[in-house]
């Protein structure tokens, strides 16, 4: 089709998915073998009829028509996805971007109050507005390999694990492949958040951001009103119920004497 009509319609909505993909010769080449041995499956032997050349024109047509559509379908998808990777390296890349990581959709569907941003904030953009469970979900997601990593905001949302790791009662895993491990990271990161902001509600603390948030605890665990979360805590891990498989950043009982 391609040396009869090379201006047909499929030929050009093929090359177009083609170069989105940037797929190669090779696969190309592979596409066209299944295609050739599709179109040559035997046949069953029909009665004659007065135009059987025709008959079989159309029919050929046909299929072709049909294994093509498939192709693009298929290529179409290919492209979605390319563009879905595209856009998340280009987040980790440029975390400074954009005012909030897209995360999956029942993430993403949560709203996210921006009155702690103005106040934590003070202008800077590096501590923009986001959810607990949102640093938590993203930490424990492996990084793109090409990735590079801020160290500001790598050491913010370390210690902001910190302190959701004392805040899971229960214990929590968050090991595995990615596909398997990503449901069980976002329940216990929505837990950790929810734990947190029911403790600092019952003190009469309104803090949203995981900005807002770290500085809070952070004076809470300097004053030691954060002791009893963190021994049991300790408990946990020893008894083997707090999983992972990333660093550690273990917070430590104080007296009033250290902090973090």
């Amino acid at each position: 089709m391609l040396l009869h009509s090379p201006e047909s319609p499929y030929i050009k909505r093929v090359r177009q998915e083609l170069s989105q993909v940037q797929a190669t010769k090779a696969e190309i080449a592979a596409w066209a073998i299944v295609i050739h041995r599709t179109l040559k499956q035997p046949e069953k032997k029909a009665p004659s009829s007065p135009t059987p050349r025709r008959t079989g024109n159309n029919e050929l047509l046909r299929r072709q028509t049909l294994l093509l559509e498939q192709q693009a379908q298929l290529l179409g998808g290919l492209a979605a996805e390319v563009k879905e990777l595209n856009q998340r390296v280009g987040r980790l890349e440029n975390p400074s971007r954009e005012d909030s990581t897209q995360l999956p959709p029942d993430v993403a569907g949560q709203s996210i109050p921006l009155s702690d941003a103005s106040r934590a904030t003070s202008g800077r953009a590096h501590s923009r507005v986001k959810p607990l469970a949102s640093v938590w979900y993203e930490w424990f997601l492996p990084a793109l390999p090409n990735a590079r990593q801020n160290r500001r905001r790598h050491h913010e949302c370390k210690v902001a694990v910190s302190f959701m790791r004392i805040f899971l009662p229960m214990g929590y895993d968050v090991t595995g492949e990615e596909s398997d491990a990503k449901g069980r990271i976002l329940s216990s990161g929505r837990e950790a958040e929810a734990n947190i902001l029911a403790f600092l509600e019952a003190k009469n603390i309104n803090a949203k951001s995981h900005g807002t948030i770290v500085k809070v605890l952070k004076r809470m665990h300097a004053e030691g009103k954060l002791n009893e979360q963190i021994s049991r805590y300790q408990k946990l891990h020893q008894e083997g119920k707090g999983v992972e498989e990333s660093p550690l950043h273990v917070l430590k009982p104080c007296n009033n004497q250290h902090a973090m």
